[in-house]
């Protein structure tokens, strides 16, 4: 903890990569900057979160520029191209936007690297395997973006710990109940609450959010209520009445499954015109715990996959 740790990267990237080490150092120098950015403005209110999209076109053609100066030494080429592969993903993520070609030339070289190098499985970027990754990218490439309507609900939310689990019992969910004495907190910088006035705490904790639906948003067809992830089980009531279950009974899924996983429920049975409260209850057993991804409305064309349709609210917020 006590060394340098942008030392210890440089000591890395020029004793690893040799002649291409500036451009891969200058690789890391812009993920360095992008993450003080991060840590500088992410209690900010209404900081839409790390804009990793920008700074992807610039990554590529500095690991292509590596790659380049690095054509004479076989094992160079393939430690470059091996750092490839995480600039290759995001890519892959941001979807084709209106060049489907380039596009698709990204996604025919990420599964040739990815082949060459027998990898199969990317664990480090917290993803499925490569063949199930690249259909969904390919079934991307097919959709229309301009058809995913996504409306953005509230990022910052009030929030309270249950430790003695009594929450349900007060009717913490009702729309009249009084969360005026709950802390602030934010579900768009991928942090729960142990890192926003709760340090430690595992169990039961509740989000409360008020946000207004309009008479087109109810009018909207196939309107689903979409959370890009709680840890770990999430409880979700509307206006005081049950609307949904994102827990290990209901799902069948493990905790370990469950914390990241997207999900999405039709709130039409439980919308009105004007004001609407949402309460989540959510169950943590340990580390990082809550609402730590946004919440939106959406609707239009979209995937079947959670991850995908994440992926590509992503990509369409990060433009608006």
């Amino acid at each position: 903890p006590s060394l340098d740790t942008k030392k210890l990267l440089k000591d890395f990237n020029y004793g690893f990569y040799g002649k291409v080490a500036p451009q891969m150092q200058q690789y890391d120098d812009m993920l360095w900057n992008t993450w003080l950015q991060y840590r500088k403005d992410m209690n900010k209110k209404d900081y839409p979160g790390p804009k990793i999209w920008d700074i992807l076109p610039k990554s590529w053609s500095l690991v292509q520029d590596a790659q380049k100066a690095a054509s004479d030494d076989p094992e160079l080429v393939r430690r470059v191209r091996v750092a490839q592969l995480p600039v290759l993903y995001k890519l892959g993520c941001m979807g084709p936007g209106t060049d489907i070609k380039t596009y698709m030339d990204r996604v025919d070289y990420f599964v040739k690297t990815a082949k060459e190098m027998k990898f199969k499985m990317l664990d480090a970027f917290g993803i499925q395997d490569i063949d199930t990754l690249v259909t969904g990218w390919i079934k991307y490439a097919q959709l229309d973006l301009s058809r995913l309507n996504v409306i953005p609900l509230p990022n910052q939310w009030r929030c309270n710990t249950d430790p003695a689990n009594a929450g349900v019992d007060k009717k913490w969910y009702a729309a009249d109940f009084d969360d005026a004495s709950w802390k602030l907190v934010r579900t768009d910088i991928d942090k729960g609450w142990e890192e926003q006035g709760f340090p430690d705490y595992d169990g039961y904790g509740w989000y409360r959010v008020k946000f207004q639906v309009t008479k087109d948003d109810l009018n909207q067809p196939g309107l689903k209520m979409f959370f890009g992830a709680i840890d770990e089980e999430g409880e979700i009531w509307i206006n005081g009445n049950k609307a949904f279950d994102q827990t290990t009974a209901s799902t069948g899924l493990t905790v370990e499954a469950l914390w990241d996983l997207p999900f999405s429920f039709d709130p039409i049975p439980f919308f009105k015109e004007g004001d609407n409260i949402i309460a989540v209850r959510v169950h943590d057993r340990g580390q990082m715990g809550g609402i730590w991804r946004p919440v939106y409305l959406i609707s239009g064309e979209m995937p079947q996959d959670p991850r995908g349709i994440l992926t590509l609210i992503q990509q369409k917020t990060s433009k608006q």
